[in-house]
């Protein structure tokens, strides 16, 4: 870790080769490329306000500089590698716990309009919990906030408060004051929101075209590296929001490469949320991609996968897109991956859509526990038909489901073999 905390991801590469590189991101402390900060954001860059943190989502950097902990390593074992207690939350995301007073997690953060925000925050308590409070930029800017008596470690509660904050990049601390009968508490999430809003600044709407595809690193269906040209069809199709599984960082950083070259081919400005799934040992992920900016972006860890979120502005409706891979192989793991991702985005106000590859056709219980549970296929609700649309030899594996104020107008899967998938397009009307 020492090695990897002094050096560039240049450095790295040149001078310790790929192994480490590899190391080194998936203990999440390489520093990004040109920066000497001692800290920096955790993810794809500042986490956008209003939106929603992880609370493990705080930034890279290690104690004293990204985070203050009582103890020197990760009590839970879980998804990260640092002194920061995290275990998993009954939700599927990381929670943490064991927490103490004179404690903090360190965020940097975007505020996207100076206001007036209400901040929720997720906690559990088994027992009285204690005290904590919210800093922007060294001033407390929340007061002491109690966490309750929630009835247990995975019994969540929100507790919400209101702040008053400025625009622009900024650093924002989660402070523990005190403890209550054992800890402060368990912290899942935070969320801020325009005070009084319930998730959509209004109800204009508008159209948005949304593209699934598992683009299996960058190879075509013969195995040829073709990365460049995947990316060239991408924007062939002009899609608002591109929804990415398979995506990997084994060789080298795919989802910068993907998103910086989409903005060369397409003359726009372009924002992603990488959830990669290093942390099981393997280093591919799921990336959504937009052209609209992202007013919210976290993920997911669903072992040995994860999920990635983002939300996006259409005419004034807030809209949350998801993007999964489940499992190919184990029945009972692909189950349990689809009901961590349901529970988490029904955390999410508002029109919703989850893209990606299910590893099930149309006619498996997988699929239709999804149209159940969520919402519309967009294929069937457009086509009329179950069959047809197949994204891999003659089956349905890649699907777009929508839920909420939301109107399929369209769906289609170019015909492409840059990939050993076919993409799912489609048109929807959001009001």
């Amino acid at each position: 870790m020492y090695l990897c905390s002094m050096l560039t991801r240049s450095t790295c590469v040149a001078h310790l080769g790929r192994a480490v590189l590899l190391t080194c991101m998936t203990l999440g402390v390489l520093l990004a490329p040109g920066r000497a900060d001692a800290s920096w954001p955790f993810g794809s860059g500042p986490a956008p306000i209003p939106g929603l943190l992880q609370a493990e989502g705080y930034d890279h950097g290690g104690a004293g500089d990204a985070y203050h902990d009582s103890g020197p390593a990760n009590a839970g074992g879980f998804y990260r590698q640092d002194g920061v207690d995290i275990t998993q939350a009954s939700g599927g995301t990381g929670l943490v716990g064991w927490v103490a007073a004179g404690e903090w997690l360190k965020y940097t953060v975007n505020v996207q309009s100076a206001g007036v925000y209400d901040v929720d925050v997720l906690v559990a308590s088994l027992g009285q919990g204690g005290r904590f409070h919210i800093e922007m930029n060294g001033t407390d800017v929340s007061g002491g906030i109690t966490v309750p008596n929630t009835g247990g470690w995975q019994s969540w509660r929100t507790v919400t408060t209101r702040v008053t904050l400025a625009a622009g990049q900024q650093v924002l601390r989660l402070v523990m004051d005190s403890i209550g009968t054992y800890a402060v508490g368990n912290f899942d999430w935070i969320r801020f929101r325009a005070a009084g809003a319930a998730g959509t600044t209004s109800s204009s709407g508008g159209q948005l075209r949304v593209m699934t595809w598992n683009i299996r690193s960058g190879r075509d269906a013969y195995n040829n590296w073709n990365l460049d040209a995947q990316v060239r069809f991408i924007a062939d199709q002009n899609p608002d929001v591109v929804i990415l599984q398979e995506v990997s960082i084994y060789d080298y950083d795919q989802p910068s490469h993907y998103r910086d070259l989409l903005q060369a081919v397409t003359g726009r400005t372009w924002y992603r949320s990488w959830a990669p799934s290093c942390q099981s040992g393997g280093c591919l992920g799921n990336l959504i991609l937009s052209r609209l900016p992202m007013t919210s972006a976290s993920m997911i860890f669903m072992p040995p996968t994860a999920a990635a979120q983002a939300t996006v502005n259409v005419g004034g409706v807030a809209v949350t897109l998801f993007g999964a891979h489940l499992d190919a192989y184990n029945g009972d793991l692909r189950t349990a991956e689809m009901l961590q991702l349901l529970g988490w985005a029904s955390e999410f106000w508002g029109p919703k859509i989850i893209g990606g590859d299910f590893n099930a056709w149309w006619g498996q219980w997988w699929i239709q526990y999804m149209v159940n549970a969520f919402g519309g296929d967009t294929w069937r609700e457009v086509s009329g038909n179950q069959d047809g649309g197949y994204t891999i030899g003659n089956v349905r594996f890649d699907y777009l489901f929508r839920h909420g104020s939301i109107t399929a107008l369209n769906c289609w899967v170019p015909y492409t073999e840059l990939s050993d998938h076919r993409p799912v397009v489609a048109d929807y009307r959001v009001q």
